[in-house]
């Protein structure tokens, strides 16, 4: 199954998606059922319950709940920065 390129190895075996065999999810971004469903953390204002994985990867689930994946206050400084790199 793909559901567009993530920096996750494998995003299903690592649980940051699971899929959504019910098919009644929908993203709270886009307004489109959605197969799959993100399942890690979301720091924002609103408490966002579904997010797809296209609107992770495009930014709109960023830029629509001025949110972000990643707590700025746990995050280490990189010494490698060849790591930082797309």
């Amino acid at each position: 199954m793909h559901c567009g390129q993530h920096r996750y190895p494998d995003p299903f075996k690592t649980g940051a998606f699971e899929t959504n065999d019910s098919g009644e999810a929908v993203c709270e971004v886009c307004q489109m059922r959605t197969p799959y469903v993100y399942n890690g953390p979301f720091y924002a204002l609103e408490n966002v319950e579904v997010i797809c994985p296209w609107c992770i990867k495009n930014g709109a689930a960023a830029k629509k709940f001025d949110g972000s994946f990643q707590d700025a206050g746990s995050c280490e400084v990189v010494a490698d920065k060849s790591f930082l790199e797309s």
